[in-house]
């Protein structure tokens, strides 16, 4: 069975895909403070307070863009590239859909 993407939630499928990258590179901190804001995205019918909110996780020192993945003490190269995308996209997407 193929999801139809023009049906899913665009945040939602931004912060699985976060989600999974943190996970997957033992980052679970950051991984469950998304899980949470996905949760509370979902159960408060997408508004825009959780919007607001993960908007607030890219804002400044400390925060979700200074995530660096890393391996016995090397960077991630492809990793990083993917979370920087994933990360942008989420960001971005969160502001489109405050502004409609």
């Amino acid at each position: 069975m193929q999801i139809n993407i023009d049906k899913v939630d665009r945040i939602i499928l931004l912060l699985e895909e976060n989600i999974k990258l943190l996970s997957e590179n033992d980052e679970k901190r950051w991984a469950e403070v998304l899980i949470r804001l996905k949760r509370h995205y979902i159960e408060n019918d997408n508004n825009e307070e959780t919007l607001s909110l993960i908007r607030k996780l890219f804002g400044g020192a400390g925060t979700f863009n200074d995530v660096v993945l890393h391996k016995d003490g090397k960077p991630l190269i492809e990793e990083n590239n993917q979370l920087e995308k994933s990360r942008h996209e989420l960001y971005e997407e969160c502001i489109n859909k405050m502004t409609q």
